[in-house]
């Protein structure tokens, strides 16, 4: 008989220790479930389950609220085989700041706030973290289109209760922002749920209510793990008036450096600071080449899992620095952390890296079983690591800042899934290698009968340094500065029986992709506002609600265009 540790809600005082004891009790006598008090359980500190096997967490009707906002709040490490079902999570101080602007600057570079009554005050111990504000609509829920995010120099704290955004240079649409919209600040400082080395999870009617960055993060990650829940926002803490504008401050749901992507099937996501799903692998620079099969290669982070889920045999593709052209491959027949790294290592990571902490990084011995020419200061980067062959089914992903979905993986479906409101695109499928260098070039993706409706009212989707320009997206993010034409590196992808309602841009836009076909798909009021300088810097331009560029075997057809260039009558 499976053991069940099965606490009343009357037992468990609301204090972090007795929550902790709990799970580490489980872990330790291999109990099979452990069933949380029905109610509201106050949280204090961190959870954390290590080395737990065969074990299910379940909570219908259980609220745990966290206080602690700083890092990870319940981290799940070297598990297997681990189901997190039916509770709720929340915060309690709520991770945000949400007020009203009292007044601005005509030349845009200066915007005083005040303070919801009822939502956290401004606290000089956090403002180094007031690094981003979101403007709301004044009179209803949704992020207000075209306002793009505001990046403050600096956040001057007047009081708790009265704050100013003081900005180096006037953002684009500024005066957009009108006395009485709401602002959101973020914290970003921890995600709710991270688990590193985790094996065959399912995250079953779990909702989030509030995260101090993302929802969920899933790190070297391998077997087949299931997601289905929900993020929304919580109800107004006690003395608020206004509802809660923001859920997470960060992605829903966002993995890396996994062998085998997700399932994530009839999830319900919104008012996320960020994309809903984000799954990418590594960029690795190299360091040092010991012998044509034996390389030194690098990264910014600690050594963490990594090696668990870089497999021998993997194929390792060697990147052309600039626009990340593959000029040849090899297979992988070792993989391990190095204990030292040389000055001369450090200043290679820092020179690819340079937003990330001087002095920080690891290297790694990679042993080939052919020779790969590479020198140091290259690239190089392995799909197997991408979090290949993944599934988004029947999803919904409304009301939120950044993309629904933002894909560096390969052989994937992504099908039947619903996009509403989105301050970005619906769809975006390619390679990040420039900016976070979430590599990398993805193949085999079918993008089907999914539902898209007002998505893409960002200025900044209007800007020069735009790579995705449209609803649906096909990408590849390279340097700008290297003059190198766009490489055609993603392939094999399948856009076939969508419905797209009203996106300024295009419907659908592919760029640096070979083999690409677009059939059957209704678009309605797209391309109404283009932007004439979109693109521009990286060599794009929209030219139409379907538009195919820097791509090759592109076919197009049986498509419904319904009123280009004219805005839908309800926005």
């Amino acid at each position: 008989m499976h053991c069940v540790v099965l606490i009343a809600a009357t037992l468990i005082p609301a204090s972090g220790p007795s929550v902790q004891g709990l799970l580490d009790h489980a872990v330790l006598t291999s109990t099979k479930k452990v069933v949380l008090p029905k109610g509201r359980l106050e949280v204090k500190g961190k959870l954390q389950v290590r080395g737990a096997k065969d074990l299910v967490i379940e909570g219908a009707g259980t609220t745990l609220v966290f206080s602690d906002r700083a890092g990870t709040t319940w981290s799940f490490d070297s598990c297997r085989n681990i189901t997190l079902r039916g509770f709720t999570i929340d915060y309690d101080p709520l991770p945000f700041i949400q007020g009203r602007i009292t007044s601005r600057t005509e030349d845009g570079k200066r915007f005083d706030f005040t303070v919801c009554d009822g939502y956290p005050g401004l606290r000089a111990e956090d403002s180094q973290h007031y690094r981003q504000a979101y403007i709301f609509e004044a009179d209803q829920p949704r992020w207000k289109p075209w306002v793009p995010d505001l990046y403050p120099r600096q956040v001057e704290i007047i009081d708790d209760r009265q704050g100013r955004l003081v900005l180096g240079a006037a953002p684009v649409y500024h005066e957009l922002i009108q006395v009485g919209d709401r602002v959101v600040l973020t914290l970003r400082t921890g995600s709710a749920i991270r688990m590193n080395d985790c094996e065959n999870v399912r995250i079953e009617d779990v909702t989030f209510l509030a995260a101090p960055g993302a929802a969920y993060l899933g790190r070297y990650m391998r077997g087949d793990n299931y997601y289905r829940y929900t993020i929304k926002p919580g109800p107004p803490p006690p003395g608020a008036t206004e509802p809660r504008m923001l859920s997470t401050c960060a992605d829903g749901l966002n993995i890396a450096f996994a062998t085998k992507g997700p399932t994530i099937e009839g999830c319900r996501f919104s008012f996320m600071g960020d994309d809903s799903v984000n799954l990418h692998g590594v960029t690795f620079v190299v360091l040092e080449r010991k012998t044509p099969q034996e390389l030194i290669v690098g990264w910014p982070y600690s050594r963490e899992q990594l090696a668990t889920v870089i497999p021998v045999g993997a194929t390792v593709r060697r990147l052309r620095s600039g626009n990340y052209e593959v000029l040849g491959t090899a297979r992988l027949t070792a993989f391990e952390p190095l204990r030292e790294r040389t000055p001369d290592h450090l200043k290679i990571i820092r020179s690819v890296w340079p937003r990330d902490e001087a002095g920080r990084g690891t290297a790694f011995r990679m042993t080939l079983a052919e020779p790969l020419p590479i020198e140091p200061g290259d690239f190089l980067d392995v799909p197997d690591n991408n979090a290949p062959d993944f599934s988004i089914r029947g999803c919904v992903f409304e009301d939120h800042r950044a993309r629904g979905l933002r894909i560096m993986a390969s052989q994937g479906v992504i099908e039947r899934n619903t996009f509403r409101r989105l301050k970005m695109n619906a769809i975006t499928v390619g390679a990040e290698y420039e900016f976070w260098r979430e590599a990398g070039w993805v193949a085999d993706v079918q993008i089907r009968n999914n539902t898209i409706e007002d998505v893409g009212c960002d200025g900044g989707n209007l800007g020069s340094a735009a790579y995705v320009l449209g609803a649906i997206g096909v990408f590849g993010r390279t340097d700008r500065e290297s003059r190198l034409p766009l490489w055609l590196g993603n392939h094999r992808i399948v856009i076939d029986g969508n419905t797209i309602r009203g996106c300024p841009q295009a419907g659908i836009f592919v760029a640096a992709a070979k083999d690409v076909q677009i059939r059957n798909n209704r678009l309605e009021n797209c391309f109404y506002r283009p932007g004439e300088s979109a693109g521009k810097g990286r060599g794009l331009a929209i030219t139409g609600p379907i538009d195919a560029q820097n791509a090759q075997d592109v076919t197009i057809k049986d498509n419904e265009i319904i009123e280009p260039g004219q805005p839908p009558t309800k926005q």
